[in-house]
C-alpha cells in the first residue's frame, strides 16, 4: 500500500469530486483515478460507489472520520 493511493483515496473523500482531489494534488484525475482503484484492488474492496456523477462511499468508509485522515493530505 503506497502513500500515493491513501492520499488519493482522502482526497477523494473528502472532496467529493475527483476532479477537485487531481487538482489538490496537482496531478491528472486519470492519475488520482489510478491510484484509487490499486488502493481497491489491495484492500479487495470498492471504496466508492459513482452513481450518478456523485460519489457515494459505501457504509464501511462512511464509518472513517477525514478529520483522522487529514494528516495525509499535508
Amino acid at each position: 500500500m503506497d502513500i500515493e493511493n491513501l492520499c488519493a483515496f482522502v482526497s477523494v473523500y473528502v472532496q467529493r469530486s475527483f476532479p477537485i482531489a487531481a487538482q489538490h494534488l496537482f496531478i491528472t484525475q486519470t492519475a488520482v483515478r489510478k491510484w484509487v482503484a490499486l488502493l481497491e484492488g489491495q484492500l479487495q474492496t470498492r471504496l466508492f460507489d459513482l452513481m450518478s456523477r456523485k460519489i457515494n462511499p459505501p457504509p464501511l468508509v462512511k464509518s472513517y472520520n477525514p478529520e483522522q485522515l487529514s494528516y495525509l493530505q499535508r
